[in-house]
């Protein structure tokens, strides 16, 4: 019987517990930020059972692409261009469903098309990033 996959990629310079501790600050950040931009007023507790915290449900709420599969985290950069990845940080992660992060949808991937979304959002929340600028 072949090992089961790990789903959480161990990442240079965090140890597991750290991974952890992170995806939970951004997945609670994300959460709180899409109950507030719903579009129609319900409960908290009822939403948290319906709703996911995929940014891209309130980026682009007329966007073409359903929220579909489990949620994943999405390194941003403060900056356009090619590189290293952006720090392991809550101020350069957004929550994505894998539909948004990782699908492509005739030669359209969410995430790639609306990096600057992305960026505006974590700006929105921090401020200028003292490490990019």
């Amino acid at each position: 019987m072949p090992a089961k996959r790990n789903m959480i990629r161990r990442l240079p310079g965090l140890t597991r517990a750290e991974w952890e501790t992170l995806r939970g600050v951004v997945l609670s950040r994300d959460i709180l930020r899409a109950y507030i931009h719903q579009p129609e007023a319900m409960p908290l507790s009822r939403w948290l059972r319906m709703g996911t915290p995929c940014v891209a449900r309130f980026l682009d709420p007329s966007g073409s692409v359903p929220c579909l599969g489990r949620i994943t985290l999405d390194h941003v950069k403060c900056q356009p261009g090619i590189g290293m990845k952006a720090p392991d940080n809550e101020r350069h992660l957004v929550s994505l469903c894998v539909n948004h992060h990782t699908e492509t949808h005739a030669g359209f991937c969410w995430a790639t098309a609306n990096r600057e979304l992305e960026r505006n959002y974590l700006y929105e929340i921090y401020g200028p990033c003292p490490d990019c600028v």
